[in-house]
């Protein structure tokens, strides 16, 4: 008997360890993502453009919009004091003069109040998000 409540209380301790530790690395930040498209195809494109938050959590998978030409997804690796690295499922294109249609970057990190822009690295059509980190 003392042996299985040994057992339960290890069991216990390496949750709230687990959960400690999760709420540790959750720095009171959200994440703001504005999604848009773009296209070569259609001359007066007009994107439906929507924007939402989302808490950040460490090691958290986040799915943006399935349904997206170019859908988002990604998981927060690090959180520092003043930025978090991401790192997406498809490569994207953060390259301010253009899109980079070669792009293999998977890994990215974003500043607290500093947007960063990306892009689906296609033609034709494709998918931007912008993602701003902001203390709660």
């Amino acid at each position: 008997m003392k042996k299985i409540v040994i057992y339960v209380l290890l069991v216990l301790i390496i949750i709230a360890a687990i959960i400690g530790y999760k709420v540790a690395n959750n720095k009171n930040f959200k994440l703001v993502i504005k999604e848009s498209s773009w296209s070569g195809w259609t001359e007066n494109y007009k994107p439906k453009e929507t924007i939402k938050e989302y808490d950040v959590i460490l090691e958290k998978e986040y799915i943006i919009n399935k349904n997206s030409i170019y859908d988002l997804s990604f998981e927060i690796k690090k959180i520092n004091n003043n930025s978090i690295i991401i790192e997406t499922k498809e490569p994207f294109s953060d390259n301010k003069k253009g899109i980079d249609l070669g792009s293999k970057k998977t890994s990215f990190e974003i500043h607290i109040d500093e947007e960063l822009e990306l892009t689906s690295p296609t033609l034709d059509e494709g998918s931007i998000y912008y993602l701003t980190l902001k203390k709660k």
